[in-house]
């Protein structure tokens, strides 16, 4: 099954490859063309550690440290201001780390500094309900703040215990509460399947509570072990079991289908809302659209011109450009005369067909046919004969002409599907390359 968490910085899905190309001096005046881009900041600090998180993120840090990060958060936004000519950014996500952790004044300082980039169509900050008080929910209401996203996770306790949570039940109805008194502006909430001595009844009444708040979105995640994580040392001394596969295929199908028919269609594959509340953010993640990332261990994707090239075709979206941060505060706030120790990277146009198709796909909407045509100048069928087709014939595609996108049974075996495309690819690689030459 192909049941992905989906991390803001997309860290997980673009590193550790061994397939990209390190840029040494990219020509940042080339990509000033870039006008419609996102910003995705990521805050490091966080209460206290997940048992199951492997994002970037320092616990227990003082404030001078968090004060000293989020001054370089801030230089390095005007850096991107200044260098891509960004008037204003479509859409805004601030995650983490744990947001809410900053103290009020610190936060301030930093959202009144993303305010000042302009109005956008949608900004989101992630909170965890143990940090959420009514003094940061001011703040996001005078700073333009549009959408809150809580990290829930389970209503038991016994399940937030083990999972290394520190929010217990009586936590999660507090904020509930803040929320519903004290915010106008959309909420989505984070749920979390396959937890050890989850039952099916759990996770429905899990769900059911999480409904009584009335949120637009609600973004669903099954556990995973991740590598240099407590939940994974745990699984290696065997002290904790993961439920079976078929287990947890059963268990996700039964919480789709009872989303859906309380109103909330899946319109990715851990993601679900109510009419009109997708996360544009998110969408345009998927979408592969551009998007700067700020703090430590941010991630930026830029497409444009990159080495002091010139753009060949310019009615082609080519040569894309990934910048990486450091997973260090320490390196990360050596600043602007160190160029924050970013590292960029050039993608090559094979991984980025792959990444178009390993991320639209995710979507139940799937992708336009143009953005393939706009960005490879062929059509999928033209750069991978005979795929697209054999899916269709296989009952896990669809195609209309204007999209391509995939059936619910082909969603769940999204993993297998990209494997196959990835072969493909390979096999087409003279093709694609002249697409960019």
């Amino acid at each position: 099954m192909a049941l992905f968490r989906f991390p803001g910085s997309l860290e997980r899905y673009f590193t550790g490859t061994g397939l990209l190309n390190a840029v040494e001096h990219p020509d940042f005046s080339l990509l000033s063309h870039l006008k419609n881009n996102s910003l995705y900041v990521h805050i490091p600090f966080c209460a206290s550690k997940c048992w199951y998180c492997d994002f970037y993120s320092m616990p227990g840090v003082k404030e001078e440290i968090m004060e000293k990060v989020c001054t370089q958060i801030q230089a390095e936004l005007d850096w991107y201001v200044m260098n891509l000519g960004v008037a204003s950014f479509a859409t805004v996500f601030i995650g983490g780390g744990t947001p809410s952790v900053l103290p009020g004044r610190i936060l301030k300082n930093l959202f009144e500094k993303i305010g000042k980039t302009g109005k956008t169509l949608e900004w989101t900050v992630e909170a965890n309900p143990e940090t959420l008080d009514n003094d940061f929910l001011d703040i996001c209401k005078g700073s333009g703040v549009t959408r809150l996203s809580l990290g829930v996770q389970s209503f038991h306790d016994e399940l937030l215990a083990g999972l290394g949570r520190r929010a217990r039940h009586k936590d999660i109805m507090h904020a509930m509460e803040l929320l519903s008194t004290g915010w106008q502006g959309d909420v989505s909430l984070d749920l979390i399947t396959g937890i050890p001595g989850q039952s099916r009844e759990i996770l429905f009444e899990d769900i059911s509570q999480a409904m009584s708040c009335k949120p637009g979105h609600i973004s669903m995640y099954t556990l995973t072990a991740e590598e240099r994580t407590v939940l994974h040392d745990q699984m290696a001394a065997r002290k904790i079991t993961l439920p079976a596969r078929d287990d947890e295929a059963l268990l996700w199908d039964c919480a789709v289908d009872f989303l859906a028919q309380n109103g909330y269609s899946q319109y990715e594959v851990s993601n679900f809302c109510k009419p009109g509340k997708e996360c544009l953010h998110n969408l345009r993640y998927w979408l592969l659209k551009p998007y700067c990332g700020v703090g430590p261990a941010a991630v930026s994707t830029l497409q444009g011109a990159i080495n002091n090239k010139v753009l060949k075709k310019t009615n082609l979206e080519c040569n894309i450009l990934r910048i990486h941060n450091p997973h260090s505060i320490e390196d990360y706030c050596m600043g602007r005369e160190e160029n924050w120790n970013r590292r960029p990277e050039e993608i090559r146009p094979k991984e980025f067909l792959l990444e178009n198709l390993m991320m639209g796909l995710r979507l139940a909407s799937g992708i336009p046919v143009k953005e393939i045509k706009s960005r490879f100048g062929k059509s999928l069928e033209e750069l991978l004969s005979g795929l697209w087709e054999k899916w269709c014939g296989r009952g896990y595609a669809i195609t209309d002409g204007e999209t391509l996108r995939l059936t619910a049974p082909g969603r769940l075996i999204l993993n297998r599907l990209l494997e196959e495309a990835a072969l493909a690819i390979d096999d087409a690689e003279e093709i694609i390359i002249r697409t960019w030459d």
